[in-house]
């Protein structure tokens, strides 16, 4: 037996990073790829109503104001 025959055992053994099948890997990018068109989904919904919320209360500011002009211009009702 030679000296290179021999195991170092002052090293410690290398470990080995887990290995991922192909159908996982392609699996997580389509669980990620869904969550991110969800996400986009609901913060297209949230940002549809703040502008729904917006132009209802310009309206109504508009509506309030009306009458208060056709007042003030001097229109005979």
């Amino acid at each position: 037996m030679s000296v290179t025959d021999t195991p170092r055992r002052d090293r410690p053994p290398a470990r080995r990073r887990p290995v991922f099948s192909l159908t996982a890997r392609i699996l997580a990018i389509n669980v990620m790829a869904l969550a991110v068109l969800v996400a986009g989904f609901f913060y297209l919904d949230r940002y549809q109503h703040d502008l729904m919320d917006g132009r209802t209360e310009a309206l109504i500011e508009r509506v309030t104001m009306l009458p208060a002009a056709r007042t003030d211009s001097g229109a005979v009702s």
